[in-house]
């Protein structure tokens, strides 16, 4: 069976095939560790792929570009979540470390930092910056509780 990537649905927002024939189908692997694909996706008439995985398929699935998770998925989702922890920090939680993934404001920025740097310069994330660490580090300290 010939499949191409469609864009994402379901419930959580899987990736999603569709075959020569119209036909959707639900990847429960994720994009990760190749194509497990499953009957049930459909779509609404606006559409949004709908539905939930019913049946595995079972036959030989070929695919010239399928959807696949980047490596290091969760290095960017870490990183962002240490910005968010910076904006929350400046705002609502009023200069308390203790709101801070790594408790001080300076582990906090060294290792946001340390994991931006790790990134090859052709994958640094575009929505956020050094500069923006170094910012968040000056203003961080300068409204931290004593």
């Amino acid at each position: 069976m010939r499949v191409k990537f469609v864009g994402f649905g379901g419930y959580t927002e899987v990736p999603c095939y569709e075959d020569e024939n119209g036909k959707l189908y639900f990847d429960e692997n994720d994009g990760r560790n190749g194509l497990n694909l499953y009957t049930g996706a459909y779509k609404e008439e606006w559409g949004e792929v709908c539905g939930e995985p019913n049946t595995r398929v079972i036959e030989e699935i070929e695919c010239d570009e399928p959807f696949v998770r980047h490596p290091r998925e969760f290095d960017y989702m870490m990183l962002a979540r240490y910005r968010t922890d910076c904006e929350y920090f400046l705002g609502y939680g009023n200069g308390y470390e203790g709101h801070l993934y790594f408790k001080s404001v300076e582990e906090h920025c060294d290792e946001m930092e340390k994991l931006w740097n790790s990134f090859a310069d052709d994958e640094k994330p575009e929505w956020l910056t050094l500069k923006q660490i170094h910012e968040y580090r000056e203003k961080m300290l300068k409204a931290r509780r004593k």
